[in-house]
């Protein structure tokens, strides 16, 4: 899991550069983050619901790194971990106003919501066929 703040960060490289403001545990509940853009606007950010998943919220270096940018790390200790989430500009971004998983048996299923509208994407499960996307994480709409 990832650190408490002031505790110790783990051994793997990078984590020395980072320093933690918060983390814990998503507990199952979607998480939503803003960044605004220097010249001006913003990011927003939407994680789905997950379960097992720790949100780390910290800074890091920049370029150059004598400045500092925001940082969010989702970890998950398990045998093997996908995650999914949806990156849009705000305001705009078509009034994207949630992102939840559904189940898709193997596929990680993704559903957004935006503009009166909810469409759902599948990334295929590890192990697919090139062709299916797998080697790109590409997503592909299903509805």
């Amino acid at each position: 899991p990832a650190p408490a703040p002031g505790a110790a960060l783990p051994a793997a490289p990078g984590w020395e550069h980072l320093t933690v403001t918060r983390s814990g545990p998503a507990a199952g509940a979607a998480v939503t983050a803003r960044w605004s853009l220097r010249g001006g606007g913003s990011l927003r950010l939407l994680l789905p619901e997950e379960t097992a998943t720790v949100i780390t919220v910290g800074e890091a270096p920049s370029n150059p790194a004598s400045e500092r940018s925001q940082a969010l790390i989702r970890t998950r200790t398990a045998r093997a971990a996908r995650f999914v989430a949806v990156l849009c500009p705000a305001p705009g971004a078509a009034g994207v106003s949630a992102a939840r998983r559904f189940d898709a048996g193997r596929a990680a299923g993704l559903e957004v919501v935006a503009g009166g509208r909810c469409d759902r994407w599948l990334l295929p499960a590890a192990g697919a066929a090139a062709g299916a996307g797998a080697a790109h994480a590409t997503l592909r709409p299903i509805s």
